[in-house]
């Protein structure tokens, strides 16, 4: 799954990890609740 690749990729062992990363790197068109 395309998931399961960028968890790969940014070495992350959840889903908050994997978005907190795409975030970090200004992949996400939003912004995160946790701010």
């Amino acid at each position: 799954s395309h998931r399961h690749a960028l968890m790969t990729l940014f070495q992350a062992h959840s889903t908050i990890t994997l978005l907190r990363e795409a975030e970090r790197r200004g992949m996400l068109p939003f912004q995160l609740a946790w701010h």
